[in-house]
């Protein structure tokens, strides 16, 4: 009788499938994405560049944070298009080319990390978690149905 074919979890080894991270390379990727190194890593690499002056727009997901782009970018600038939003208030990490909006030479910058020392200057957008919660949960609902796995942070 044949054999089945392995499947895209399994690989090849001279005694048969064997189960990917069975080796420890598996539990060796997971303990690297797990690692608050890592982490500091990053967020000292996204976070270059950043002055005294510049603003940031922090909210958790799906709390209004682009309408409240569109209103700033409205009254400091006076261009609140789709192509204008991106480029006048970027997300933090990609905030090096955006150009001075704030009145005393600043730039305006989105963020969805959690507050550090360094945002002298920050506008804080608060929504209902009820809401938040409705917003979010046909989101994670779709992504487990469509095999993604849950995310942790």
């Amino acid at each position: 009788m044949p054999s089945a074919p392995p499947t895209s979890t399994d690989t090849s080894s001279a005694n048969g499938p064997v189960a990917r991270g069975a080796d420890g390379a598996g539990l060796l990727r997971r303990m690297y994405r797990a690692s608050p190194l890592r982490q500091l890593i990053k967020i000292e690499w996204d976070h270059r560049g950043i002055g005294p002056k510049d603003v940031f727009l922090a909210s958790y997901p799906c709390s209004g944070s682009s309408w409240m782009r569109f209103l700033l970018l409205e009254l400091l600038a006076g261009d609140a298009s789709f192509a204008a939003i991106n480029v006048a208030v970027p997300y933090v990490g990609r905030h090096r080319v955006a150009p001075s909006i704030v009145p005393d030479g600043g730039r305006l910058i989105k963020t969805h990390e959690p507050h550090l020392a360094r945002y002298r200057r920050a506008v804080h957008l608060v929504r209902d978690p009820r809401d938040v919660a409705l917003l979010l949960f046909p989101i994670h609902a779709a992504h487990r149905q469509a095999g993604h796995p849950a995310r942790r942070r």
